[in-house]
């Protein structure tokens, strides 16, 4: 077991090394990513009912929430209070190592009635490089609340905070590539999920290009070459293959893709993705790097690209 372990490590480190020697050879730079555009920001709330019935800060909605790395945007944050209402109401936007509050990022609001929402915006700025999914930054809250009027004692105000709050962001990658697995044998179905994005929000008519190889035997094939129309901000699409009997011995796959614009022909983005093949107990067949790349394309034939 140990044996079979270490074989896979070794398998793994020299798929990263033959990655980066297949960038050359592919004339784009891999960047490995891992999508999770289903996601949407979270709210967050804290507040106290010590005083017979809640008070609250609520963040009810961030738009826009959706950055590319390297993106500057202006977001805006709807803000409630719930019954008790708030006063004096202070938000402290921290920054993240991925995230930052460009300007100010202290916003005050002097009365906030109960179950009343009030706008406010702030600059968001993410960070080149930022791995894709979702990112939080804090969000300290400190406001007076009142309790109900009393004919004995008036009002009662405490200070509340300083608190927590979070607000979420969901960083998308122009392309990305993921399978359903990591670890593959005859009889399985090789589940491939594609996204890809236009962030200019302008048609363009792109070059699409998914290459196979094993990068350790520096074999290489390109399975899908078309162009096509990103027209749209967003699309995502499946594709499934079977896994067939690809020889006796274990191998490290990679799939890459990349995005090319037609007019300037420079490589706009590029992601790839790795997964193992085991073999059957029973297999016996023997093969070569370029006769495995070969089947694996030719396993492709037949199969529409829906885009």
């Amino acid at each position: 077991m140990n044996e079979t372990r270490e074989k896979e490590e070794g398998w793994v480190q020299r798929a990263i090394i033959g990655i980066v020697l297949a960038a050359v050879m592919l004339a784009s730079v891999l960047v490995t990513m891992s999508p999770t555009l289903g996601e949407r920001p979270a709210t967050d709330q804290i507040g106290t009912n010590e005083f017979g019935y809640p008070s609250e800060v609520i963040i009810t909605d961030v738009k826009p929430a959706d950055f590319y790395p390297g993106e500057t945007k202006e977001v805006v944050l709807t803000v409630r209070s719930a019954p008790g209402g708030a006063r004096n109401l202070k938000l402290t936007f921290e920054s993240t190592r991925n995230i930052s509050v460009i300007g100010p990022a202290v916003i005050g609001i002097d009365t906030l009635n109960p179950w009343y929402e009030k706008e406010i915006k702030i600059t968001v700025h993410v960070e080149e490089g930022t791995p894709v999914g979702i990112h939080s930054i804090p969000v300290i809250c400190s406001w007076d609340e009142r309790s109900p009027f009393s004919l004995a004692t008036g009002y009662a105000t405490r200070h509340r905070g300083p608190e927590r709050l979070e607000i979420n962001f969901n960083i998308i990658a122009e392309v990305s590539i993921s399978t359903d697995k990591e670890e593959y044998s005859p009889g399985d179905m090789i589940t491939t999920t594609i996204q890809l994005a236009n962030p200019t929000g302008i048609a363009q008519n792109m070059l699409f290009e998914w290459y196979f190889g094993i990068p350790d035997q520096n074999s290489w094939t390109r399975i899908w070459q078309t162009t096509i129309n990103m027209s749209t901000n967003y699309m995502s699409f499946k594709i499934s293959i079977p896994v067939e009997d690809w020889g006796n011995e274990s191998f490290c796959g990679c799939y890459v893709i990349s995005l090319t614009n037609t007019t300037t022909e420079e490589v706009v983005s590029t992601a790839s993705t790795t997964w193992i093949y085991t073999p059957s107990a029973v297999s016996s067949k023997s093969m070569t790097a370029a006769e495995i790349v070969k089947e694996i394309k030719d396993g492709f034939e037949g199969v529409k690209l829906p885009i």
